[in-house]
């Protein structure tokens, strides 16, 4: 933690803002603000998905730093009358003196400094004991307390402080750390506030309560908390660096930027600004700089869980499996060792663990501790808001439309509208009332515009908080609720942590277990989650006939494009006269296990190229280096496309390829859908986990599986074979088949698909009518009488 000083007199005032009408915590009553009532300690915070300044704690090193503050802050006067409030010594009758009282909390500091934290706590407890008034000594021993995380006993003795100087705004300050260390929002709010009425000019209050506010969606508010904090002080690197997060948040990149590096300016040490850069620069896809960020962050503070994982997750981007590999381990120990500390609840990204080789019970364990996370974030905003509102539920009854709600950051530009965007007005809206909750503003695309037209009832709600979210679904008394993100990015599952419905399912968009209580069911299949899988999921499993995953290519591509339309291999850089094998994943899923087999592949079909693209392109050069010095391929035997290309442009050119190689790990699912409607043959291999198995989820349904693989050597044996002049009549058949199969099974036929996910939806809401707990569904084990309430 770091001390703030005090920067130049402010010039004007920025506009206030509006009133917060925040009231005084339970239990707090009177001028004094008496110590509250007991509360519930769990532990609950916030949600960093890079590093984040909750607070900051002054440390008091000596009277005379207490001396340097001014008297609004601090409560009492300057010179002598100040040094006597500080430490009394023997005023008051007591045995040791003064001087005596100030050696002991001198040598509490030190020992805190050495890291000998039950040490200090044993000697400033000595000076209490000599002199309980010696202000000192207690705010030694808050410090260390708040710096050990032990946020009870550090709220006891800042409240001890303020009832003994209640114009003291560096206590109240701390009342409201200690208070969000407690998960308590709502009183944080409220003495961060106290201590902006006691001392205005002092910057730190605005800053936390900046922090705050962000936490329960009052973004307007808490930027302008953070403008008058660094207008108050212009070297405030941590309100700077906070600030950044915000304007991250709100899409707003370039200025988040600009934010961080001017708190590093300030403090080149600053490890959180140095994370929270490199996490703008990952989502501006400058990896390279992201990866460079993260690495001084960690040289700053060797115990940074997030950026340790995000720096995990960027160098899985590039294909530097050595070194992500090398850091795998010290931070699942780094996670299990604080698994109740907010920063590393949420450091590792569960959609970000898909691709890493964890065992299953680690995919899981990371799950439920993000889970945790998530509920803990939902229990203090409602805090904040002065306590749960009663959730009311309504079951499905006979002759009554079911109510379904789907909620999702991804209506408009993105994979998943792609899919699905003719899927909601397919739904029959005689038995079915289809609710929209977009988490993203409008973009303008035709995706957006046809999900909006399909759906009988759209809310954008993308500025609405948690808690009106929540309203919301329940005003309509929605009987279930979709979550079409999961964990990934833009995801709001804060709003199903608080279950506004009384079923809630998760799809789609995140090919895992949450881990969530929270879920209910997870809709799959019999090949992506068997029976003999369901241990790998906190959720009940709702299986379709066919394939999980929708999409919505018969309606949005022609089954045969105009040979005119089609891309040629010229046009795109590749060899007219070589065996084209090809991979249309993101470079993060590739792992080095799967590049093994491809080189081997490579290296047994010798007039063949492997074609990838550059998603992103400092990958490249990873790839083409280790090809080369690791299994003597040529760099030139690896092609790479760059992605700025529109969807429409890259369905005509996926059929320059004669053979796809699927990832492992996690496999290819919207592009496999895009190669298989292309008519181009895939091979992969099912692992045990989710989204392993999605591919031959999707090669079952097309009805082709002689392309599913069950071990690594088959897969590799297929590729060779398929892509030798021997293999040509085979491959040819293969693709015979893919192509006529697309519109004779049941992978591409999008209104056969609702109909069955429609039969799922109504067995959940009757199981819910009937009082009867969520169950595993097997669609094949339903008849028409389970789906009537």
């Amino acid at each position: 933690m770091s001390f703030n000083r005090f920067g130049p007199s402010p010039g004007a005032w920025l506009p206030p803002p509006p009133p917060l009408h925040f009231a005084p915590p339970h239990g707090v009553h009177g001028d004094l603000y008496h110590h509250p009532a007991p509360i519930d300690y769990a532990y609950c915070s916030k949600l960093p998905q890079y590093g984040f300044n909750p607070h900051v704690i002054f440390k008091p090193t000596s009277i005379q730093h207490i001396e340097s503050f001014p008297q609004d802050v601090v409560g009492y006067p300057p010179g002598p009358a100040r040094h006597a409030s500080c430490a009394r010594g023997n005023a008051n009758g007591f045995n040791a003196s003064r001087h005596a009282v100030d050696a002991i909390v001198e040598r509490a500091q030190a020992l805190q400094t050495q890291g000998q934290t039950e040490a200090a706590i044993k000697e400033c407890k000595a000076a209490i004991a000599l002199d309980p008034t010696h202000l000192l000594a207690r705010e030694m021993l808050a410090y260390v307390y708040q710096e050990r995380g032990d946020a009870a006993q550090a709220y006891e003795l800042f409240v001890q402080l303020h009832t003994m100087n209640p114009q003291n705004a560096l206590y109240l300050a701390n009342l409201g750390i200690a208070s969000q260390g407690l998960n308590r929002l709502d009183k944080a709010i409220f003495w961060y506030q106290k201590a902006i009425e006691t001392s205005p000019t002092y910057p730190v209050p605005y800053s936390n309560l900046a922090n705050c506010l962000k936490l329960v969606d009052r973004l307007t508010d808490a930027e302008w908390h953070y403008k008058r904090a660094i207008e108050l002080d212009d070297n405030f690197a941590d309100a700077r660096s906070n600030y950044g997060n915000l304007l991250k948040e709100s899409e707003r990149t370039d200025e988040a930027i600009l934010q961080y590096q001017k708190a590093l300016e300030i403090e080149p040490t600053h490890a959180n600004a140095w994370s929270n850069l490199g996490g703008s620069y990952k989502d501006s896809a400058r990896v390279v700089e992201a990866i460079s960020a993260y690495r001084k962050a960690l040289a700053l503070r060797p115990h940074f869980p997030v950026a340790m994982a995000n720096l995990v997750h960027c160098l899985t981007t590039v294909c530097d499996w050595p070194a992500r590999d090398g850091m795998l381990k010290p931070l699942m120990d780094m996670l299990r060792e604080k698994l109740r500390d907010d920063d590393y609840s949420h450091a590792i990204q569960p959609h970000h663990a898909l691709v890493y080789p964890l065992s299953n019970e680690s995919q899981i364990f990371i799950a439920k501790t993000f889970a945790d996370g998530v509920t803990r974030m939902a229990d203090s905003m409602v805090l904040a808001a002065g306590g749960a509102p009663q959730m009311r539920y309504s079951k499905w009854a006979h002759g009554e439309r079911l109510r379904i709600g789907y909620m999702s950051s991804d209506f408009g530009n993105h994979p998943l509208s792609q899919l699905m965007q003719n899927f909601f007005g397919m739904h029959n809206q005689s038995q079915f009332h289809i609710f929209g909750f977009a988490l993203s503003p409008n973009d303008g695309t035709n995706a957006r515009k046809l999900i909006e037209a399909g759906i009988e009832t759209f809310y954008d709600v993308h500025d609405k908080t948690t808690l009106e979210i929540c309203n919301l679904i329940q005003t309509h008394q929605i009987h279930i609720m979709v979550d079409l993100n999961g964990y990934t990015k833009g995801s709001r599952t804060e709003v199903f942590a608080l279950r506004p419905a009384p079923i809630q399912v998760q799809y789609m968009g995140y090919a895992g277990t949450m881990g969530a209580s929270f879920i209910d069911y997870l809709i799959s299949d019999h090949v992506t989650s068997p029976q003999d899988h369901f241990e790998l999921y906190t959720e009940k499993i709702a299986q379709m006939p066919h394939s999980y995953f929708v999409n919505d290519h018969k309606q949005t591509y022609p089954p045969h494009f105009d040979s005119k339309e089609l891309a040629t291999r010229e046009s795109l850089g590749l060899p007219t006269d070589k065996f084209v094998f090809a991979c249309f994943n993101q470079l993060y899923k590739i792992d080095a296990s799967i590049f093994h087999v491809w080189a081997s592949i490579l290296n047994r079909t010798a007039n063949s190229v492997l074609w990838l693209l550059q998603f992103p392109p400092a990958g490249e050069a990873i790839l083409r280096k280790t090809a080369e010095e690791k299994y003597g391929i040529k760099p030139e035997r690896l092609i790479f496309t760059p992605v700025a290309f529109e969807k429409d442009e890259y369905m005509r050119f996926i059929a320059c390829a004669d053979l796809v190689l699927d990832t492992l790990q996690y496999n290819g699912h919207t592009s496999s859908c895009d190669v298989l409607w292309a008519g181009v043959p895939i091979v992969t291999l099912p692992l045990q986990h989710m989204a392993s198995r999605v591919c031959a989820s999707l090669l079952t349904a097309l009805e082709c599986p002689e392309l599913i693989c069950q071990t690594a050597e088959q897969y590799e044996e297929m590729a060779v074979r398929l892509g030798s002049p021997a293999g040509q009549q085979e491959l040819m058949q293969l693709r015979e088949k893919v192509i006529n199969n697309r519109m004779s099974t049941p992978l591409f036929d999008t209104e056969q698909w609702t109909r069955d996910v429609e039969r799922l939806f109504m067995h959940m809401a009757r199981r819910y009518a009937n009082g009867l707990p969520p169950d595993h569904i097997s669609f094949f084990d339903l008849d028409a009488a389970h789906c009537q309430p």
